[in-house]
């Protein structure tokens, strides 16, 4: 076989193979594109009016959960805090009892409960599981959801090579950058994966690679050693409490306050995620900027003195000292969900999933109609 048919062969069987994980991951991916958008105006209760209150110190937040309806003050721990900044409400996680959980959002300048209970269901959240192991459980889901995109990844490059014309006149680039609507239904399909599946193969191949780099970590291993020059990426060891002090102090709100009052000053947002084990640290991401999410430093401080832990990985340290692979990496999320440039490629990204979900199909209208045109072929010369 030739060259381009052995890629065609590849490219054809490929898309068989990935073709409705591929349609999934799409579909989804065009409803989480916009999915602040949504929530902006589905849920009033994650924004609470700015007012020259001070805000809300942790140990208050906890007081104010513990008096929630249908709560017993003495039975429940806060598992995060969260204060995502001007504007918006405190976004509160705890624990009733080591099996049940539930969450609260508050005004951040009076306590008032904007929404309480038990999580229930999130169409965002149901889309963004088939988005990332298709509603299977994740350690089964993961893996076959990474296999196929990384089948994808193949069938781009594939693709682009399948699509390049053998020479460059005037004709034939025409009919390789436009969408014949004049030609019968055949042909418009057969454009719009064609012609489309160029035009959106650049951007597709970013969220492609960026997707791959959430879910295979040696995958994110080989680009970081080509974005730093053949560097590896320095290896995160997790923050550990000492457990070895003669009475070590619990972890508590009240002590939480003084860390709140410190960050304020500096940032204009703060995430506190309490230690789940003794031995585990009390972990804080604090932004200048929340609207970039890359910009966030992480912080992680012993529980039983709040001493400041270093950590032995420039990618949880601050942005603006960080190298430039150490920034791409950062980015990644925000460039694969389209957000590192606010609503212009939002747009880029929901076009790009929503052609992605559309190449499968047109993919298998063409081997369809093929398949059946071959067997009308054997049936005339029988």
């Amino acid at each position: 076989m030739t060259f381009k048919k052995t890629t065609l062969f590849i490219h054809r069987w490929l898309g068989l193979i990935s073709g409705l994980v591929v349609l999934i991951v799409g579909l989804t991916g065009c409803i989480l594109a916009f999915r602040e958008e949504i929530e902006a105006n589905t849920k009033p209760y994650l924004f609470a009016k700015v007012k020259s209150a001070p805000l809300l110190l942790p140990s208050a937040v906890e007081d104010q959960v513990k008096h929630l309806p249908g709560i017993i003050p003495d039975s429940i721990m806060l598992s995060s805090l969260q204060y995502p900044g001007p504007g918006h409400a405190l976004i509160v996680n705890y624990r009733i009892g080591k099996k049940q959980s539930g969450q609260a959002y508050l005004d951040p300048y009076t306590g008032k409960a904007l929404k309480s209970g038990k999580p229930g269901f999130d169409f965002f959240e149901f889309a963004e599981h088939g988005h990332r192991w298709l509603w299977f459980p994740f350690t089964i889901g993961r893996p076959i959801q990474s296999s196929f995109i990384l089948a994808f990844f193949v069938l781009l490059i594939s693709g682009i090579i399948l699509w390049w014309p053998k020479r460059w006149t005037t004709r034939e680039r025409r009919q390789s950058l436009t969408i014949e609507t004049q030609k019968g239904t055949k042909r418009l399909n057969y454009d719009l994966h064609n012609v489309l599946g160029f035009y959106m193969s650049l951007v597709a191949l970013i969220i492609v690679i960026t997707g791959l780099c959430i879910s295979l970590p040696w995958f994110q291993g080989g680009i970081y050693w080509l974005t730093s020059g053949g560097k590896a990426a320095k290896p995160f060891k997790p923050a550990l409490s000492d457990t070895t002090m003669a009475n070590p102090t619990p972890l508590t709100t009240q002590r939480v306050d003084s860390l709140f009052r410190l960050h304020q000053r500096q940032y204009a947002s703060a995430y506190y995620i309490w230690p789940a084990t003794k031995k585990a640290a009390l972990l804080v991401l604090l932004n200048t900027d929340p609207e970039k999410d890359y910009k966030r430093e992480f912080r992680y401080y012993d529980q039983y003195t709040l001493r400041d832990i270093s950590v032995q990985s420039s990618f949880y340290g601050t942005y603006d000292k960080s190298g430039m692979a150490d920034k791409l990496r950062r980015m990644n999320v925000s460039i694969h969900m389209g957000t590192i440039g606010g609503i212009a490629t939002k747009i880029i990204a929901f076009l790009t999933s929503l052609i992605t979900a559309s190449l499968p199909v047109t993919g298998f209208i063409i081997w369809w109609g093929k398949r059946k045109k071959r067997k009308r072929t054997l049936k005339q010369k029988s």
